[in-house]
């Protein structure tokens, strides 16, 4: 018995000499990764608020929810959203939706789950949610406020803080208390960028 064991041994051991003379080799591995092609979109073709009749304590409304898809082909990115109004000037105040009269506005937000309160849409008629104290419902802005700084961006997503690229919900939201009695309208625009 104690033959076989100093046989094992040794034989362990040649096998473990032998492949410390292994052959090695390297290649080198190079690859340039270009400006790629970005997609987003819009699952809804139109979101509407409807027939809304304002009363005290129920005066903001929201409309939803807007499906935004994207794929994000180079870092970093941003997804943002605006409403273009105004596009010889830059007015604030004509951020939103526009009435028929064309001359009166409705300030528009939107939140989705990157702006706080998890994945379920924030009551916007508690001031603290509206006013921005908890889960935010934030301003959409006109185009023409987005400077290149992106903290004049109203971002839905970006790098660093990704929503579901195959799908994540937005939801719009509307004040209404004193507003002019009429049809009130925008096009709004969802865009990807490298930024």
């Amino acid at each position: 018995m104690r033959k076989a064991i100093i046989m094992i041994a040794i034989l362990a051991l040649g096998l473990y000499t032998g492949a410390a003379f292994a052959a090695t080799d390297t290649v080198t591995v190079n690859a340039t990764v270009g400006s790629g092609t970005y997609t987003v979109a819009i699952t809804e073709a139109a979101i509407d608020f409807g027939t809304i009749l304002p009363a005290e304590g129920d005066h903001r409304f929201s409309a939803g929810p807007m499906t935004v898809t994207y794929f994000a082909a180079n870092s970093p990115w941003t997804i943002r959203v605006y409403t273009d109004n105004s596009p010889a000037t830059l007015d604030a105040e004509k951020a939103g939706l526009v009435g028929a009269d064309t001359t009166t506005f409705v300030p528009l937000k939107v939140w989705n789950a990157n702006f706080g309160g998890g994945v379920t849409m924030p009551d916007p008629e508690l001031d603290a949610n509206w006013e921005g104290s908890s889960p935010v419902w934030l301003r959409v802005p006109e185009k023409l406020e987005h400077t290149s700084d992106p903290y004049t961006w109203r971002r839905l997503c970006q790098t660093g803080a990704e929503l579901e690229a195959a799908g994540f919900e937005n939801y719009l939201g509307i004040d209404v208390a004193g507003v002019k009695a009429q049809a009130y309208s925008t096009t709004l625009t969802v865009e990807i960028i490298n930024q």
